[in-house]
């Protein structure tokens, strides 16, 4: 039997039947299975991490704080997918709650702000100086209104 050389890539997995030789001498870039995402978007999904792994305990505050689960992670993970790309010098804080949720705080100006919490349960809540403040289960989109937002901050980003 020949041996074989197995890859993953994206859900699909390749196995490749070749003799010792050909395996020997096949080579390819890893990178070229790592799905491409964007410098921003990497720093964010490195901060969530960096979250779960310093507030993954119950009571990670000494006052009772609910622990970051792996399904906030998750699920904040998700939604840094939907968001527009954005300057390095507008990513939000990305900060736990008591409560258990991830929390993406943008402060541009003492007039726009905008916070998304990411849930336990899949669910986003989000608040803003638009004076709309609502929960909706995660559908894996953003909502209007934090898509309007997200305009509105690259009309400033251009001018920055």
């Amino acid at each position: 039997m020949s041996p074989s050389l197995s890859v993953i890539k994206g859900a699909q997995a390749y196995t490749y039947r070749a003799d010792k030789d050909e395996i020997k001498n096949l080579s390819f870039e890893a990178s070229s299975f790592i799905p491409k995402i964007s410098p921003e978007k990497r720093i964010l999904k490195q901060r969530i991490d960096q979250v779960l792994g310093t507030h993954g305990k119950e009571n990670w505050d000494g006052e009772g704080a609910s622990p970051i689960l792996l399904e906030t992670a998750d699920t904040a993970k998700s939604i840094v997918d939907c968001f527009p790309s954005m300057p390095l010098t507008h990513l939000p804080d990305v900060v736990p709650t008591p409560h258990g949720e991830i929390d993406f705080d943008w402060l541009i100006s003492k007039d726009m702000m905008l916070t998304i919490s990411a849930g336990s349960k899949g669910e986003i809540a989000y608040a803003g100086i638009f004076e709309i403040s609502k929960t909706e289960q995660w559908n894996y989109k953003l909502p209007g209104d934090v898509s309007a937002w997200f305009a509105a901050l690259e009309k400033i980003s251009t001018n920055d």
